[in-house]
């Protein structure tokens, strides 16, 4: 986990985090999801799946990148 300044909005972290997820050529999910944040992208073949999970009552943060070793992609549906 990780923790942000009390002081930022969820929304500004979120913020935060898309633009580089975006940057970094990730394609960012716009379904209403259960995390607040889910994007994937490609590597070496590999669809790749990255969350940002978290709650509006703390600021606190979990970043988590999954990929299979059997090499089935992951995603955010």
């Amino acid at each position: 986990m990780i923790g942000s300044d009390s002081s930022l909005p969820q929304d500004a972290v979120v913020a935060y985090y898309r633009g580089l997820l975006e940057e970094g050529g990730w394609t960012v999910a716009t379904d209403d999801l259960a995390v607040l944040l889910c994007a994937d992208r490609r590597f070496d073949g590999q669809r790749v799946r990255f969350t940002l999970h978290g709650s509006s009552d703390s600021p606190r943060y979990e970043l988590e990148v999954v990929f299979r070793p059997d090499r089935r992609d992951l995603g955010c549906t």
